[in-house]
């Protein structure tokens, strides 16, 4: 199995609060916008061909002209909300699931269960940056982390080496005096 394979995403909706709400969103600003836009056209249009066509055509066939339009209008909104939802859900994923996948790797870092992975997202999610930025940082803890170990090994041999001179009183207060000063500098 690739590596892009594993890091593929196989639920759409990985956090099902913040997506619901992204897309009813999304849906709403669409309408507005359709609503707004379409109504500002569709009034002055009809106002303007309603004066010009009203002698003309008789007013019952003016009402069928306004009611076949309202019907191809409503349904083409009705067809494209749909995809709306659809890309909505799919953008929203690109979002929820590199926070959700962050989210898991900080509890599992501060639960002190470091396996030694980092974030990795997928090429088209967001918050790349981010997650560069908390590797950099869980990088630089495991470096100190390693630093602090081999301090704390090296000076467990040194206090192994004092053990047996401890019947030399002199010689065990200048290697715990060294300790001590090795400790200070760290």
């Amino acid at each position: 199995m690739s590596n892009r394979d594993q890091r593929q995403r196989t639920r759409l909706v990985i956090v099902r609060g913040f997506q619901v709400r992204f897309i009813i969103l999304i849906v709403a600003f669409v309408l507005l916008t359709a609503l707004v836009s379409g109504y500002t056209v569709y009034y002055y249009i009809w106002k303007l061909i309603g004066d010009k066509l009203n002698g003309v055509y008789p007013q019952a066939h003016l009402v069928d002209m306004v009611a076949r339009v309202n019907s191809v209008l409503i349904s083409r909104f009705l067809l494209l909300v749909p995809l709306v939802v659809l890309v909505g859900l799919i953008f929203s994923n690109r979002i929820s699931g590199p926070i959700y996948k962050m989210k898991l790797f900080l509890s599992s870092i501060s639960e002190h269960n470091d396996d030694g992975s980092l974030v990795e997202l997928r090429e088209e999610d967001e918050f790349h940056d981010v997650a560069e930025g908390i590797n950099r940082i869980v990088n630089r803890l495991r470096s100190e982390k390693r630093k602090h170990r081999s301090v704390m090994v090296s000076m467990g041999k040194e206090i192994d080496s004092i053990i047996p001179g401890l019947g030399d009183e002199r010689a065990s207060r200048e290697a715990l005096e060294s300790l001590r000063d090795r400790i200070k500098a760290q």
